[in-house]
């Protein structure tokens, strides 16, 4: 690809000195050309394989498929499941590849009509058959109360353990600043608070699981927090708001958040994962500016997944038994990989300040 792209920017020159007629038509040739190979390049998996023998092309499905060969269709047979944010985006996907291979699947939702739609569009992919292994719930995570109404409504479901978390709900990037109903910063508030919150809640049907996962949906974007200083506030809040490190705060949390489940609870039969799912367009961008959302639909070819590709990492730390193997890790394309603010991450001081301010805030002790 190298060679084509020097080929061709000295054959666009010798075009336009000696026969400019000509260049345009050379160019555009060119221009079709790379992004061919780079289409071609970014949608292989032949060039996208890690460690785990999975990468960024690999679907939900694939991954189980990977995990489990033969046996795939009725692996997950028997496992309890809940997601937040299911009812549409990756979240969707990653709840029908569950649902596809045999898992009982908890959908908390914002409303009735929410989970009504998610379920029907499981049904109508996989048929009839799945309809009484998928639950639905209510949940506000911009509202703390909601999520202890929820935690108990599930207790109430009587399906005695949890075997898989998926903590997949999130808002990124609001211009301005807004307010959960209790007062805290709604993007540590929704994506780390609220989840704190259900993951404690949730931890005696997660303990009798025996070997539970947990997993913490990040992204590169918590490189965007560029201080520790947002920890030693009352509300874990930035001191001058601004959309995308609030953001980078609200996904480091979840790093943060990971990393110590794992420390504490992972002997103990509950292991904890982190991850970014790569870019995929879903509802989470609503707030992104116009000229973000712009250079993100023109690279959308070469650097962003569709939702079942955007799933596979939430699958492979769900289930995959190569995840096992890095719990507490942040992971990326389905392979472990290091965060880019690693240093804060390995810190347990960090983690332990971050983790007992969560505590406070949210009223629950582990």
């Amino acid at each position: 690809m190298f060679g084509a792209t020097v080929t061709g920017v000295f054959g666009v020159s010798y075009a336009l000195t000696r026969e400019p007629t000509k260049a345009a038509a050379y160019g555009a040739g060119f221009i079709t050309a790379v992004g061919t190979l780079g289409y071609i390049y970014a949608n292989s998996k032949v060039f996208h394989k890690g460690k785990s023998g999975l990468g960024s092309c690999d679907t939900a499905d694939s991954v189980i498929a990977d995990a489990f060969g033969k046996n795939s269709k009725t692996a997950l047979e028997g496992k309890i499941a809940l997601i937040t944010g299911a009812n549409s985006g990756i979240g969707f996907d990653t709840a029908l590849s569950l649902v596809k291979h045999g898992a009982t699947v908890v959908l908390p939702c914002r409303s009735q009509d929410k989970f009504n739609g998610a379920k029907a569009a499981i049904v109508k992919a996989l048929g009839d058959g799945v309809k009484d292994r998928v639950f639905g719930l209510i949940l506000d995570l911009e509202d703390l109360e909601s999520v202890r109404k929820c935690a108990a409504d599930f207790h109430a479901l009587g399906l005695k353990k949890l075997d898989i978390l998926i903590l997949n709900a999130g808002v990124m990037a609001i211009p301005q600043r807004e307010s959960t109903k209790q007062g805290f910063e709604k993007q540590v508030g929704v994506c780390h608070l609220a989840h704190f919150l259900l993951t404690g809640l949730l931890m005696p049907a997660l303990k009798a699981s025996g070997n539970a996962r947990v997993v913490s949906l990040s992204s590169m974007g918590h490189r965007l927090a560029v201080d520790l200083d947002w920890i030693d506030d009352p509300k874990l809040e930035l001191k001058e708001y601004s959309p995308w490190r609030a953001y980078g705060s609200a996904k480091l949390s979840n790093v943060l958040f990971a990393k110590e489940l794992n420390a504490r609870y992972g002997k103990q039969g509950i292991q904890a994962f982190s991850l970014h799912p790569g870019g995929i367009h879903t509802n989470l961008q609503a707030h992104v500016d116009p000229v973000t959302s712009l250079y993100w639909k023109i690279v959308t070819p070469f650097a962003f997944k569709n939702t079942a590709q955007g799933a596979a990492t939430s699958i492979f730390c769900a289930v995959h038994p190569k995840a096992a193997e890095h719990a507490g890790e942040y992971f990326s394309d389905c392979n472990a990989s290091k965060c880019l603010k690693d240093d804060w991450i390995q810190d347990a001081k960090v983690r332990q300040k971050h983790w007992a301010a969560s505590e406070k805030l949210t009223k629950i002790e582990y």
